[in-house]
């Protein structure tokens, strides 16, 4: 569930709140219920350039536990920060827009092997038909 809200005609604020039962995995200790909370700035910059931040946070909750981890059944908190820089191209009649972007998430858990931290630096083209 998300809602918006304009800033400006250049900028908005978004709040979102979700709830995913991660159930996919036909290994009980890989499914998972995550309840999350996000935020987002968008801006329109100069020279047709857009820009986007993201922070969210998750808390996971895993459905039982993983045999190597003595019966201990894993939680954790996850936090997430993405800055976001893009823009739209018309080329042969189509919408392309090249994404740069940069991501930061912090894992805790409550089991020490599963947490972690990770930069990641990206660069998508999206196109629109």
């Amino acid at each position: 569930m998300n809602a918006q809200y304009n800033l400006s005609k250049k900028s908005l604020f978004e709040l979102g709140l979700s709830h995913t039962n991660n159930n996919a995995s036909s290994l009980p200790y890989d499914r998972y219920e995550s309840n999350a909370l996000s935020v987002g700035y968008y801006d329109a910059l100069p020279l047709n350039i857009l820009f986007s931040f993201q922070p969210s946070f998750s808390v996971n909750k895993y459905d039982s536990s993983d045999p190597v981890d003595n019966g201990k059944t894993r939680k954790d908190n996850k936090l997430s920060l993405s800055l976001n820089l893009y823009t739209n191209i018309e080329a042969m009649g189509k919408i392309l827009t090249p994404v740069i972007g940069y991501t930061y998430t912090h894992n805790e858990s409550n089991i020490s092997r599963r947490d972690f931290e990770r930069n990641l630096v990206s660069f998508d083209i999206r196109a629109q038909f």
